[in-house]
């Protein structure tokens, strides 16, 4: 199973392979930062959804931070139309 497939199961998120490589070293980072810290929880964290949820994850988030800033975008851009025709 590669690794779009496992994120869509785990997560039900539909990840480009672009989205799963740009991610995957702040996943894999995480994940050792998890382990460290908190364990490995007998061997579930070192399963491969386990790293499948948290690229999820990252996907998800970065995601919605793109909207969030492209929504943003068109809210200045109709506050400065506002301005400039009043």
């Amino acid at each position: 199973m590669n690794w779009q497939t496992l994120v869509q199961k785990e997560c039900g998120v539909i990840a480009s392979q672009e989205e799963i490589d740009a991610h995957m070293q702040q996943a894999r980072d995480k994940l050792a930062r998890i382990i460290q810290t908190e364990g490995d929880s007998c061997g579930e964290r070192k399963k491969p959804w386990y790293l499948a949820v948290l690229l999820g994850e990252m996907i998800v988030s970065d995601r919605f931070s793109f909207f969030c800033m492209q929504a943003s975008m068109v809210n200045e851009k109709k506050e400065r139309e506002h301005f400039l025709c009043h």
